[in-house]
């Protein structure tokens, strides 16, 4: 009668030296407040970006950090045909196609 061996289980890369992750934790408590729950779904907490009451941004927003926006603004040239490549100027072409 042949005897059958399960497959061997690779070894624990903890218990060999090499551990390839570490994870790690903290414990914390969860509270129910459905008063700040209701506050957070109306929007409360939001602030103005810019000043402009229309866009409500969380105050740990990046975009809080951002007051001129030139910088990222397309360039006015961009959409010449001499400087676009060909993939992009089939893309805009699809694009415009679209709108």
């Amino acid at each position: 009668m042949a005897s059958s061996t399960a497959p061997a289980s690779p070894p624990d890369p903890c218990l060999t030296g090499a551990p390839d992750l570490l994870v790690f934790g903290y414990s914390c408590r969860l509270f129910r407040d459905d008063e700040r729950a209701l506050s957070v779904d109306r929007g409360e907490h939001l602030i103005p970006w810019m000043g402009d009451p229309s866009l409500p941004i969380d105050r740990y927003d990046g975009r809080g950090a951002i007051a001129d926006l030139a910088a990222y603004e397309a360039r006015p040239d961009y959409g010449e045909v001499g400087l676009m490549s060909s993939e992009d100027r089939l893309t805009e072409e699809m694009c415009q196609e679209e709108r």
